[in-house]
């Protein structure tokens, strides 16, 4: 173990402490004016799924859905960064600190931030939403409040430790059959709560 200035705490020797801007592009997302529908859930258009808040908090550690879509001249119009799937994301206001993993290409609002990985970065993405889901959040702020919000300034500056390449491969070989079961899982309870929506709006139909 080596004593690190910037942590104030012992690393195991060869590891490393970056910023996340170093390793990431860090996107952030944005909404399109709410008194134009012809932006949102549009018919005519071809659609692209538009996380919020409410999708990460609906969602577990996956985003299959999401409750909105913003059309593709909304996406060209407002330059709204895409985030490809198997990409973590972050909300940074209000629900300061809620992950999820993109199971699906989408968009987001202004309240999300995306970690887009550098060429150069070896890092699991399971590793840095782990990561981050035991962040302490809290101590961005002062003792006596509860964070409501950060800005992407303060997330561009945190902090990670980076393990050497061979102990992160190996957490990545353990760390994703893991997470595939828990996706498939994920993705058989969505088709369970829809199966279910179905049944019982048929159910209605019949009663009426």
């Amino acid at each position: 173990m080596v004593y690190n200035q910037e942590l104030e705490k012992e690393i195991p020797e060869g590891w490393e402490v970056k910023k996340l801007e170093d390793i990431y592009k860090i996107q952030i997302g944005r909404t399109p004016p709410r008194d134009e529908p012809k932006w949102f859930n549009n018919s005519e258009d071809e659609n692209i799924n538009w996380i919020s808040i409410k999708d990460i908090n609906e969602n577990g550690n996956y985003i299959l859905s999401t409750n909105e879509s913003l059309s593709l001249e909304a996406y060209k119009t407002f330059k709204i960064p895409l985030i490809p799937k198997d990409t973590v994301v972050l909300s940074f206001k209000m629900s300061v600190g809620k992950l999820s993993i993109t199971n699906i290409n989408s968009l987001s609002n202004e309240a999300i931030a995306s970690f887009i990985e550098n060429e150069n970065n070896y890092l699991s993405n399971k590793y840095l939403y782990l990561y981050l889901k035991c962040f302490n959040y809290k101590s961005l702020g002062t003792t006596s409040s509860i964070v409501n919000s950060i800005n992407s300034s303060m997330i561009k500056e945190f902090k990670i430790i980076i393990p050497i390449k061979e102990v992160n491969n190996n957490f990545s070989n353990y760390i994703e059959d893991i997470y595939s079961n828990i996706k498939i899982g994920e993705i058989q309870n969505q088709k369970l709560t829809q199966l279910q929506s179905l049944l019982l709006s048929r159910l209605a139909t019949l009663e009426g």
